[in-house]
C-alpha cells in the first residue's frame, strides 16, 4: 500500500511520467482489450526454439539469407513482453512432457513449477564480458538435455535478437549516441546510460533508456547482428534436434511504430498488453525432419558416446 502510494506521489510531480502511464494502461485495458495469438501448446511440435524480441519482418528477411529450411508463417503471439507471454501460454497446467532450457529469469520467476524441469542457463551461464547468456551456451545446454532426456519435448528460449548486444562496445555507444546526451556521456560504464536522466516526451515512449539516447540507425543495425549472431546457432541446433522444431517467437521489438493508427505517439520497445503489429507479429517456422541435414546429427552420436564413457569411468572408479 504504502509503496503503491509512493510511486502514485512520485508521478504527480513529473506530468510526463503519469501521463505516459496513463496512456498505456488505458490502451491495454481498453484499446487492446482482444487477444487473438496462438497458444503454443496448441501447435504440434516436438521441439520449440524461442527467439526473445524477434520480429517476424526481420526473421523473415535474414532466413531467406540462411540455408533453413522449413515452411515460414507470420502469426501473432499472445505475448507483448515475456511476462504475459509465459502467463497466457502455460499458466493453469503442468506440463509434464516438457523441459523449458531458459537464458531469461522469468521462466523460473512466472513457471517454476509449470514443467516437468526448468534448466535456468542464465544462473551458470551468463557471459560476465556481454552481459547476457550467448547463444553457444544455450546449444551446449540443449543438447546435453537432449542426450539425457530424449523422450521429453524442448522449449529452447534464447534471449537474442533482445539487448544486450553482442559485441556491442563503450566506442559503439559513444559512436552513436544521440547529439543532445554526447555532452553528458563522459562516463567508462558500458551502461552508464542507465543512469542518465532525460524528461519524458509527450510523443514518444521509450521502455529503455537505450531507446532515447541511441540512434536509431545503430539500434538497429546492431539488433539485426544479434539475430544473425543467434540464427547461427539456430541453424546447426535444427539440424540435430529429433522430430519436428519450430522457431519463434515470445513478443516483437518495437522501434518507433504508433501506438495506435490514430494516436501519433512512438513506442519504442516492448511492454505487457500493447498489443501493435510490431510486438505482435512473430515468427512460426516450421522444421520438419524431410528439412535437416542429417549428416549435422553425428555431432550428436558423438557427443552421446563420450558421455556414455564418462559415465562408465566414473562407475569403475567409485
Amino acid at each position: 500500500m504504502l509503496k503503491s502510494f509512493s510511486i502514485i506521489t512520485e508521478r504527480l510531480r513529473n506530468p510526463l511520467e503519469l501521463y505516459q502511464s496513463l496512456l498505456l494502461r488505458c490502451m491495454s485495458k481498453f484499446i487492446y482489450r482482444k487477444n487473438d495469438g496462438v497458444h503454443l501448446l496448441e501447435k504440434e511440435w516436438d521441439n520449440c526454439i524461442i527467439l526473445d524480441a524477434c520480429r517476424y519482418d526481420f526473421f523473415q528477411y535474414y532466413f531467406s539469407e540462411k540455408t533453413i529450411k522449413g515452411e515460414l508463417f507470420k502469426i501473432k503471439s499472445r505475448g507483448t513482453h515475456t511476462i504475459d507471454f509465459l502467463r497466457e501460454n502455460f499458466e493453469g497446467n503442468y506440463h509434464d512432457d516438457i523441459i523449458y532450457i531458459t537464458s531469461t529469469p522469468y521462466v523460473d520467476l512466472y513457471c517454476k513449477n509449470k514443467f516437468f524441469k526448468v534448466i535456468s542457463v542464465w544462473k551458470d551461464g551468463w557471459a560476465k564480458k556481454h552481459f547476457t547468456v550467448l547463444p553457444e551456451t544455450m546449444y551446449d545446454y540443449a543438447i546435453d538435455t537432449l542426450i539425457k532426456h530424449p523422450d521429453k519435448r524442448l522449449i529452447i528460449h534464447f534471449i537474442q535478437p533482445h539487448y544486450p548486444y553482442i559485441g556491442l562496445t563503450l566506442s559503439d555507444i559513444k559512436k552513436n549516441i544521440k547529439k543532445k546526451w554526447k555532452k553528458r556521456y563522459q562516463n567508462d560504464d558500458i551502461f552508464y546510460f542507465e543512469t542518465i536522466k532525460f524528461k519524458k516526451s509527450i510523443f514518444s515512449i521509450y521502455t529503455n533508456k537505450f531507446f532515447a539516447i541511441i540512434d536509431k540507425k545503430f539500434h538497429l543495425k546492431a539488433y539485426a547482428s544479434n539475430l544473425k549472431k543467434v540464427l547461427l546457432t539456430v541453424e546447426k541446433l535444427i539440424n540435430i534436434l529429433p522430430g519436428t522444431t519450430v522457431i519463434t517467437a515470445d513478443h516483437g521489438e518495437a522501434f518507433g511504430e504508433y501506438i495506435h493508427p490514430l494516436i501519433p505517439v512512438r513506442f519504442y520497445g516492448h511492454a505487457i498488453n500493447i498489443r501493435i503489429p510490431a510486438l505482435i507479429e512473430v515468427p512460426w517456422l516450421i522444421i520438419r525432419e524431410r528439412d535437416k541435414n542429417q549428416s549435422m546429427r553425428d555431432e550428436l552420436k558423438e557427443k552421446t558416446l563420450i558421455k556414455d564413457s564418462v559415465y562408465k569411468l566414473n562407475l569403475k572408479l567409485k
